[in-house]
């Protein structure tokens, strides 16, 4: 299977995300461990199950997305960001998605000769994986 921009969609409180930059759209990363590992003198180990799956979305952007517009409003306005990211380039589809995420600062910003471009980052709380 090919990969194509074409079949990832990232919305954010209802609204989809447009103008991505070239490469990738999106980043993502699970911020903590699933499991604490707790070893013994005697070397037993034993594995506490860590509440909550907090994970951090990258989202890449040419400088002229007016998505960088609305983004921005969430950031002055502390909104809660419910994220969906979906995947139709990994077989059968994979779906992203959390709410209550926060972006840790304003999206960066560059002018120049050439189009830069905007990397948004977002933290969530709480999120889930679904391959369909």
């Amino acid at each position: 299977m090919a990969y194509s921009a074409k079949k990832v969609s990232v919305i954010i409180n209802g609204i989809y995300m447009t103008d991505f930059r070239d490469g990738n759209i999106y980043d993502y990363e699970e911020t903590q461990d699933k499991f604490v590992e707790y070893k013994g003198v005697d070397g037993k180990i034993d594995y506490s199950k860590n509440l909550g799956t907090p994970c951090q979305i990258t989202l890449g952007f040419k400088h002229t997305s007016p998505s960088l517009k609305v983004l921005n409003q969430f950031y002055e306005n502390d909104t809660p960001l419910d994220v969906t990211v979906k995947d139709a380039n990994v077989e059968g589809g994979k779906t992203i998605s959390g709410n209550n995420g926060i972006m840790m600062r304003r999206p960066n910003d560059s002018r120049g000769k050439e189009f830069s471009e905007n990397e948004v980052v977002i933290m969530l709380p709480n999120h889930s994986v679904k391959y369909d």
